[in-house]
């Protein structure tokens, strides 16, 4: 199955504009699968969550949003941005 991929950090030049998954697969594994080829890590080794500075949406909802959040699975078509919003300081 295919779902769309947007991204801040240049994920389109590895994976396109279209990802083919497997069926049912969840935000998490897709995450850990595009970190994998990416050689980044999305999670907190302690939590377990999404390190603070990533969004990702869900056809256009923050997964935090989403009742089962990063266990949620994908459909055919789905949408998910993955954007690395930075931190400031001052």
């Amino acid at each position: 199955m295919q779902i769309k991929i947007n991204s801040n950090i240049g994920l389109s030049n590895i994976f396109g504009k279209e990802l083919e998954i497997p069926e049912g697969l969840k935000i998490r594994d897709l995450l850990s699968y595009i970190g994998e080829k990416f050689n980044f890590n999305f999670f907190d080794s302690e939590s377990g969550n999404i390190h603070r500075e990533m969004q990702i949406l869900i056809n256009g909802k923050d997964h935090w949003f989403i009742p089962t959040q990063l266990e949620t699975p994908l459909k055919e078509g789905d949408s998910v941005d993955i954007h690395l919003m930075p931190l400031g300081g001052g």
